[in-house]
């Protein structure tokens, strides 16, 4: 959870100008090659690039108007509302068709034409077609064929449309025609075929026919009816005559057969007259013969039924059966004559009911030629009119300025590129530098370890590539390996300001850090103070003190720690004026146990006794558990960090652990700064140096340090030893 906290506080501090300036000074080499790379190929893609020439164009586009031509009376306004008055952005994108660029193609003979742009001038209604490539003339002419071609589109596809309009109207015009001779066809053959020369005329004469008939057809029913009604009554009184009176000598004589046979020649004599003046189809005719079929059947009947008869018939039977037989036969030619008439009815009243339907259908063919003819009329004037606006087009496509043939370059801008190549080169080597450092998790700067740990950097330690030159007993007192201890030496002092600082414990977060030579160094430094200093290699697992000091590792401190010597019998002096140093000893099965024991409590208070101030040197935090028991015994820790290398999450990590022991960390010291450009350190014998005349009020995980201004020191030793740690 810790770790977290520092995580975020560190990428929510912003760097300062002077950390990117070391930041990329650190990356130079890369953003150096990243410019030269990028310079050299723009200086090499502007080289190699083909010169491009620009021609220009210009139509201009006439406002859309709602009518073809400025005349309202024009019958062609409503047919052609914005035809052909296309918007300008729109004739940009009808300019730019394939098939009107195939057709520039095709005009110049070009497989491949130039780049061809084409946009609206702002706030105008300018067309603008800018025709890019490496032949001049080619280019000019892209320009100007192309204007060309579009305009003759303009105007071919407008004479289309009015072409296409007129053939429109004219197939409207012979198809209304078409459909009016028709309709006058169908009503002539109407006329013919139901014999109707006047339809109104001839619909009153057939319902005087159908009223006549009716009239005729009541009367010979009502005739029929009485004639029955006579026979009934006749037919009651003969029942009450005799029915004979003398005797009749034969048949002939009968009274009923003479007056059968008198009716059978009236009617003979009457169907001989109407027979030559109406014909034998006549009614008339019809009905007569009928009648006379009629009594013929009668007469048989009766001669079969009624026998021969001696005596003669009463003269008064004989009249009234007469006058019965009369009935009859009147009553059977009124019925007769009453079907006829009502067969006649029924077909007369039949056709009359037809004249409806003929009205409707004579009507609507009548509608039908009117208005096909006007619609012919209508469509035939439109033609005309067309016609005539083909002969008067124009178009609102109107070239204003042709291409001229172009002399000078657009492109390549030598120097405009190559500027460019320059700027894009250090931008992107600044950028990568920059990704560069981001992806790097290792420290690199004493204001990145402050930001990483939020604890102070007490010193910054040069590299020194000569392996007998890495210890200040072997170097001048002037150099800047000095001058770098001079400093922490200093900043140990002020860092603990308010308590005593007897016991300080150095270590690292992983091994090859140089903790070793550090406290080597540092214990120097403190002695030229004039302070008694005793170094402890409490690195029980691979000491390195005695190779730097060039003593015996044994008998040392473990051997004190079992009580198999006493603390004077192995702490050696060193040919270092004040710096004494106890070995780590006798190499022991339990290093942490040792170095947490009370036995180790013991030798420390024995060794605060016998010194001004005594160093632990003890292995890395994160490998062993060695150097977190022994802290709790100190009164500080100093955590060695190398310079690009140690990575910031270990050093985190070890500052957890401490941190967690109870243990006080006082700092860091940053070991093996590369080169003097750098930046973290100068050349000391005129003053000057990264740190000089500054120490640190100490702070925690929360709070960072604080610089404060101090006075630096003189004087350096001579001594000499090497640290592989």
């Amino acid at each position: 959870m810790q770790e977290r906290v520092e995580s975020v506080n560190e990428t929510g501090q912003s760097l300062s100008l002077q950390e990117y300036g070391d930041m990329f000074r650190r990356r130079r080499l890369v953003i150096f090659q990243v410019f030269a790379f990028v310079l050299v190929v723009g200086v090499l893609i502007t080289m190699v690039q083909a010169p491009t020439y620009r021609a220009v164009a210009r139509l201009l586009v006439s406002p859309p108007s709602y009518v073809i031509n400025n005349v309202s009376t024009d019958p062609l306004a409503a047919l052609f509302q914005l035809s052909q008055q296309y918007s300008p952005l729109t004739q940009v994108e009808m300019i730019q068709r394939s098939e009107i660029k195939d057709e520039v193609g095709r005009r110049l003979s070009a497989k491949n034409l130039p780049l061809v742009t084409v946009d609206v001038v702002e706030n105008t209604s300018i067309i603008e077609v800018t025709v890019e490539g490496d032949n001049p003339s080619l280019v000019r002419d892209t320009a100007n064929t192309l204007v060309d071609v579009y305009t003759e589109n303009v105007k071919t596809k407008g004479e289309s449309s009015l072409r296409q309009a007129s053939q429109f109207a004219s197939d409207q015009a012979k198809v209304n025609n078409d459909d009016a001779m028709k309709a006058l066809t169908e009503l002539q053959t109407l006329k013919k075929d139901k014999n109707l020369p006047d339809l109104q005329s001839n619909r009153e004469a057939q319902q005087q026919v159908v009223t006549d008939l009716q009239i005729a057809y009541n009367t010979a029913r009502a005739g029929s009816i009485e004639a029955q009604r006579k026979i009934e009554s006749s037919r009651e009184r003969l029942k009450s005559i005799p029915t004979t009176r003398s005797d009749i000598p034969s048949a002939d004589a009968d009274p009923t057969v003479q007056s059968f046979q008198v009716k059978i020649d009236e009617l003979e004599t009457q169907l001989t007259s109407l027979g030559t003046t109406l014909g034998p189809s006549a009614d008339a005719i019809v009905v007569k013969t009928k009648e006379l079929a009629e009594l013929r059947i009668r007469l048989v009947k009766y001669r079969k039924s009624t026998p021969i008869r001696t005596a003669r018939f009463n003269p008064s039977y004989a009249t009234l059966n007469e006058r019965i037989i009369q009935l009859e036969i009147d009553a059977s030619a009124a019925a007769t004559r009453a079907a006829g008439i009502a067969e006649s009815l029924k077909t007369a009243d039949a056709r009359l009911n037809q004249f409806p339907l003929w009205e409707n259908y004579y009507q609507r063919l009548e509608s039908r030629i009117k208005s096909s003819q006007e619609r012919s009329k209508y469509w035939s004037d439109q033609a005309q009119n067309i016609e005539l606006r083909l002969k008067t087009i124009s178009t609102n496509i109107q070239p204003i300025e042709r291409a001229l043939l172009p002399t000078i370059p657009i492109r390549p801008k030598k120097q405009q590129n190559i500027i460019l190549a320059a700027v894009i080169g250090l931008v992107l080597g600044f950028a990568i530098a920059l990704l560069l450092e981001l992806l790097d998790d290792r420290i690199n700067s004493p204001e990145e370890a402050e930001r990483v740990l939020r604890l102070p950097s007490l010193g910054h330690v040069p590299m020194v590539e000569e392996e007998g030159l890495r210890l200040i007993r072997d170097i001048s007192s002037f150099s800047p390996l000095m001058e770098s201890y001079r400093s922490l030496r200093t900043n140990l002092n002020f860092a603990a300001v308010g308590n005593e600082l007897r016991t300080l414990l150095i270590t690292s977060s992983v091994p090859s850090e140089g903790k070793s030579t550090t406290a080597a160094n540092l214990a120097m430094a403190l002695a030229l103070d004039g302070k008694r200093v005793v170094i402890v290699d409490a690195d029980l697992r691979r000491p390195s003190q005695h190779k730097l000091f060039k003593v015996e590792s044994s008998p040392g401190l473990t051997d004190v720690l079992v009580d198999s010597h006493t603390l004077d019998d192995v702490m050696q002096p060193t040919n270092v004026e004040n710096v004494w140093i106890v070995p780590a000893g006798s190499p022991p099965p339990n290093p942490a146990e040792l170095l947490g024991s009370s036995a180790m409590e013991r030798v420390v208070e024995q060794l605060k006794e016998r010194a001004d101030i005594v160093l632990f040197d003890t292995p890395p935090t994160l490998l062993v558990a060695d150097s977190i028991v022994l802290s709790a015994r100190v009164d500080g820790v100093l955590l060695v960090v190398a310079f690009g290398d140690t990575k910031k999450a270990n050093i985190r990590r070890s500052v957890e652990l401490l941190q967690r022991a109870g243990t006080s960390v006082l700092g860091t010291v940053l070991n093996r700064i590369s080169s003097p450009g750098g930046g973290y350190y100068y050349y000391y014998g005129y003053g000057y140096g990264y740190g000089y005349g500054k120490y640190y009020i100490p702070g925690n995980v929360d709070t960072p340090g604080k610089a404060v201004d101090a006075t630096p020191e003189p004087a350096a030793v001579e001594s000499s030893g090497t640290d592989t740690k």
